[in-house]
């Protein structure tokens, strides 16, 4: 229970970091994903997974 709150909490910062490019927000995202799949925990795991499904579109 500890490491998901942890990892929820890490997740959070990493949104509301200011002052990074987007290219360097995705990676950090990436690198969540990452962390959380490799965790042994099935929620991060599923949760990774469903962050990963989402795609960026160029806004109209």
């Amino acid at each position: 229970m500890r490491q998901i709150y942890e990892k929820s909490n890490e997740l959070q910062e990493l949104w509301r970091r200011r002052g990074l490019k987007p290219q360097e927000k995705l990676h950090a995202l990436m690198e969540w994903c990452r962390e959380a799949e490799a965790s042994g925990i099935r929620y991060l795991e599923d949760f990774a997974a469903h962050l990963r499904a989402y795609s960026l579109r160029p806004s109209p």
